[in-house]
């Protein structure tokens, strides 16, 4: 039973460990999904300045 057990939990480990370094890989330059977050920013407008009324 330990040997079924520690067999998949090996696999499932390698299978985590490689995508961790794909993750990574595809994270480290990724410059067309830094454009789609920027377009996606949204910018507030700035209050109109007060008159010298105080």
């Amino acid at each position: 039973m330990f040997n079924i057990i520690d067999k998949n939990m090996f696999n499932a480990y390698n299978t985590l460990n490689g995508m961790d370094r794909d993750l990574l890989l595809i994270a480290k330059d990724d410059e067309f999904g830094r454009k789609l977050q920027d377009l996606g920013l949204l910018t507030r407008k700035r209050a109109p300045k007060r008159s010298g009324d105080y």
